[in-house]
């Protein structure tokens, strides 16, 4: 009988398949056990850790990854201070998990999948949702974890981190799903099979988050709450399970791993290494700064020679220039990364820190890539910005500065 149903599904024309998801759409609310759980961000080496493991057995047990000994589900991109690891913890336990990528100088793991740069054309910020994974005894009940954590996830790349596009590949089979409860929009519209997913027929999608409530609203009229991802998008029951916190300031890098943490890390997935190109090895040099990186890649000949002058960190800030604004996406001792830039080769205004503290400052052009422009400070009021500054240092880098590639 389910082979039957799946084979009529699939004939369906897809505006029709996608009201029947939505009419089958019913979340559990958080009551009795749902209500104990905790909805937050990986902060630990042992949390990042039994998270990436929860994935390799997820991926293992729906044949998505080769079979091998590896410990973790781990690639280049989970040792990116911008890729946040979302938990669901029931009674101290890692129930689930979901991953959000930023995109930066490594790319995304769609770029090996289809060409995103239409998405990037206009300076947009970017973030690929990756590495789904419930466990075992929880995937029956998966109504009450998954819409909360996927959700969670949804609106903390929007609200904390000022996403603008969210993208994603997932198994071709449910790509239906996405479209039809979120709104997903198809990148292309080619079915291909993946190698990062054991050769599995994959689809590539994406949702502007801008519009994501107007999208959703059309798509849920007159819905009751819980069979509404609109209303539950705005009221959002599980808001007191998640954590939105905010740093001091608008900083959204997260804490950089110690030399002893991503030698760690290697060891628990021996391909990591192979799977890392000399590229990618420059690229995480001048993100970490420290002296003896090459000891993580065990390369006796790797000898990158800082090129940068000050760390830098991303963050989601405004400008305001004149009647323009602008999102600085990325801030150094120095200066400052915009995108959507005017022209002008002086840019004189204020830069807003968090919703409380700003800085008056004139700063100089000095280069652009891909819609991202960047500025080097003229004059800016020090104070403030120098304690973002040294905020972001102790948060982010830590007190290893005996390892770190200090040129200042």
């Amino acid at each position: 009988m389910n082979l039957i149903i799946w084979n009529t599904f699939k004939v369906l024309p897809n505006g029709l398949k996608h009201k029947l998801i939505r009419s089958q759409f019913n979340v559990t609310p958080p009551e009795g056990v749902y209500s104990e759980i905790e909805y937050k961000l990986a902060e630990t080496q042992e949390e990042i850790e039994k998270a990436l493991s929860l994935v390799q057995e997820s991926y293992m047990d729906s044949k998505l990854g080769a079979d091998d000994n590896t410990m973790l589900r781990i690639s280049k991109f989970n040792l990116l201070p911008t890729t946040i690891i979302f938990i669901a913890k029931y009674r101290g336990e890692i129930i689930a998990t979901v991953s959000q990528i930023m995109d930066t100088s490594l790319g995304l793991p769609v770029d090996s999948f289809t060409d995103i740069n239409h998405l990037r054309a206009d300076g947009k910020k970017i973030s690929e949702i990756s590495c789904l994974a419930i466990k075992k005894e929880w995937r029956s009940r998966s109504t009450g974890i998954f819409f909360p954590l996927t959700s969670y996830t949804i609106l903390y790349c929007r609200d904390i981190l000022g996403i603008d596009y969210a993208v994603m590949v997932t198994r071709a089979s449910v790509r239906h799903f996405y479209t039809a409860l979120y709104g997903f929009k198809p990148i292309e519209d080619k079915i291909k099979k993946f190698s990062k997913v054991n050769h599995k027929a994959s689809f590539a999608q994406t949702i502007n988050l801008n519009t994501l409530n107007n999208e959703l609203k059309l798509l849920y009229v007159n819905k009751p709450l819980y069979r509404n991802l609109y209303k539950l998008s705005i009221n959002f029951p599980w808001r007191c399970q998640c954590d939105f916190s905010r740093k001091e300031f608008n900083v959204i890098s997260n804490r950089h791993f110690t030399i002893e943490e991503l030698e760690n890390l290697f060891q628990k997935n021996p391909s990591l290494n192979k799977n890392i190109s000399f590229d990618d090895r420059r690229n995480l040099a001048s993100i970490y700064f420290y002296k003896n990186f090459a000891q993580v890649f065990s390369l006796t000949d790797f000898h990158f020679i800082q090129k940068r002058k000050h760390p830098r960190f991303k963050v989601n800030m405004k400008i305001e220039s004149g009647h323009n604004r602008f999102n600085v996406v990325e801030v150094s001792k120095e200066g400052f990364c915009i995108i959507g830039a005017p022209q002008e080769s002086l840019l004189r205004g204020v830069i807003y820190l968090n919703n409380e503290i700003c800085c008056e400052f004139i700063a100089l052009r000095c280069w652009d890539f891909r819609g991202r422009v960047g500025f080097k400070f003229e004059d800016i009021s020090s104070f403030e910005w120098s304690k973002m500054i040294d905020f972001s240092e102790q948060y982010i880098l830590g007190n290893s500065d005996s390892e770190r590639n200090n040129v200042a």
